[in-house]
């Protein structure tokens, strides 16, 4: 569900544009995670890694601590300037970063406040160039509360997991060096048990190849698109799998997102059946 006025006890689209983050923020530490290729928090090919090509390794992204000021320095930049890495500030939790002001600054809807809803976590996204977060999904309700820039989503439904290639993986730990040099060193031993996302690579994080040719099970599945712009909200209920992609927009130049979480008493049979 696209809800249209959830963000009117927010601050003004202004005061979250580069400048008066800046101002406002500047000096606060933020942790950015990396990414080679704009995807973050997935599955990499097990080549990468020495082992056999049908093998996968789950990657989490290395990060970088800097001031935020920094941060929106380097988006700033023109594109051929900036780093060839891509830098985004994603769960960017309000209690541990950006202080009391930025709470203040996106409240809780009343709505949600007064749903019986137990509030979990509030996050802080910012990217400055296109972003894709894998196909994957929580065990938490979601608002998502679009500010700056857009977002595309693809979501399926909690009973399409037996069709979305979910799969055990052993871990890997990428290293990083500002500017843009990445290792991959071995991976985890022991069983490939970490199944955080899907290996499904939908059509717009694809290259263009049709993502059934791999996975002909997804063609049992039932995807959904959402587009969102500023000041739309989508309540994304907990088990939905969805791969986000998140661009800038041309006028600020940055994305510019806020989620609420909230705990999921729903329990849900077919995770541990499949998983």
């Amino acid at each position: 569900v696209i809800i249209k006025n959830f963000q009117e006890q927010f601050a003004a689209k202004e005061e979250f544009g580069p400048e008066k983050l800046r101002e406002r923020f500047g000096d606060y530490l933020v942790h950015a995670s990396v990414s080679e290729t704009g995807r973050f928090d997935g599955p990499e090919d097990g080549e990468l890694w020495g082992l056999p090509p049908d093998e996968e390794v789950l990657v989490r992204p290395p990060g970088a601590a800097l001031r935020l000021r920094t941060f929106l320095d380097l988006a700033a930049l023109p594109p051929r300037r900036r780093p060839r890495e891509t830098l985004y500030l994603e769960y960017l939790a309000l209690h541990q970063y950006l202080g009391p002001e930025m709470s203040a600054m996106v409240p809780q809807p009343d709505q949600a406040a007064e749903s019986g809803m137990e509030h979990y976590l509030t996050n802080f996204w910012i990217g400055f160039t296109e972003t894709t977060s894998p196909l994957h999904y929580d065990d938490y309700e979601n608002l998502l509360c679009q500010i700056h820039g857009r977002k595309e989503l693809v979501l399926f439904p909690p009973d399409d997991l037996p069709h979305l290639a979910y799969r055990g993986r052993r871990k890997g730990r990428l290293a990083y060096a500002f500017p843009g040099r990445f290792e991959r060193g071995a991976p985890e031993e022991g069983a490939a048990s970490v199944v955080f996302g899907s290996s499904v690579r939908l059509e717009h994080d694809s290259g263009g190849a049709d993502p059934s040719v791999r996975h002909p099970a997804l063609l049992q599945a039932t995807p959904y698109k959402a587009v969102l712009g500023p000041g739309d909200t989508l309540y994304l209920p907990s088990y939905w799998h969805h791969e986000v992609t998140s661009t800038p927009d041309e006028e600020s130049e940055i994305n510019v997102a806020v989620n609420f979480w909230y705990r999921n008493e729903t329990y849900f049979e077919q995770e541990e059946q499949y998983l």
